[in-house]
């Protein structure tokens, strides 16, 4: 099967939900699961959660790194 589902994230003050070092970050779920992960997550991010996501993201990039891709 080819294509994708469109799955509307909300507003763009809710655009975050998809930002790096969240759950949904380029992550490969089909639209029905990629739709509880964003409801997961609320609509206001807390400070607690954007803590996390720079977490997650930095780790990302140190993931990347040593796989030998240049980010910069």
């Amino acid at each position: 099967e080819l294509g994708f589902d469109a799955v509307d994230d909300g507003t763009l003050p809710e655009s975050w939900r998809q930002q790096p070092g969240t759950p949904c970050y380029g992550a490969d779920f089909s639209a029905a699961k990629l739709r509880e992960n964003l409801a997961s997550l609320g609509t206001e991010r807390t400070e607690a959660q954007h803590q996390q996501f720079l977490a997650n993201h930095a780790e990302q990039e140190k993931q990347m790194a040593a796989q030998g891709i240049k980010l910069k």
